[in-house]
């Protein structure tokens, strides 16, 4: 798991590309990674495709939480690939579970969270009720 807190600088023109509505949202592009709500189109659109061709990724998804949301704990599907990234637009906190054992991480405002190895294949994540809206982009590979 490594967690980079600068990754994205100024995320003020990104979230501007991004639709906002009063519930939260999914939209998914590019090539299918198991998840079926809210794919959009094969095309990843232009304002997103550097940052998943940095990553190596082919398949990105868009999520829009209110302030209050949260999101129950799991494991990503297998097809989601070897490592999944978490670009936070918004702070969270996310809580991880094993075998009774929970801890915290802070996802700071443009932060780029990679789970693998152990993180990404044997530990439960969640996201606390976020304090403030929030953005995630979150980014994964079809490819195995």
């Amino acid at each position: 798991m490594r967690l980079q807190t600068t990754w994205l600088h100024d995320s003020g023109s990104l979230i501007a590309k991004l639709t906002r509505r009063n519930q939260r949202w999914t939209t998914r592009y590019g090539e299918f990674t198991g998840y079926h709500k809210g794919w959009e189109s094969i095309i990843i659109p232009e304002y997103l495709k550097p940052l998943a061709d940095t990553l190596g990724c082919d398949s990105v998804t868009i999520q829009e939480y209110p302030a209050g949301t949260e999101i129950a704990k799991h494991i990503d599907s297998p097809e989601a690939g070897e490592a999944v990234h978490v670009l936070s637009l918004g702070p969270a906190t996310m809580r991880f579970h094993q075998n009774g054992i929970t801890f915290d991480l802070e996802l700071p405002t443009n932060s780029l969270l990679t789970l693998e190895g152990e993180y990404r294949w044997h530990w439960e994540h969640s996201i606390l009720p976020v304090p403030a809206h929030r953005f995630s982009i979150v980014f994964r590979s079809s490819k195995q």
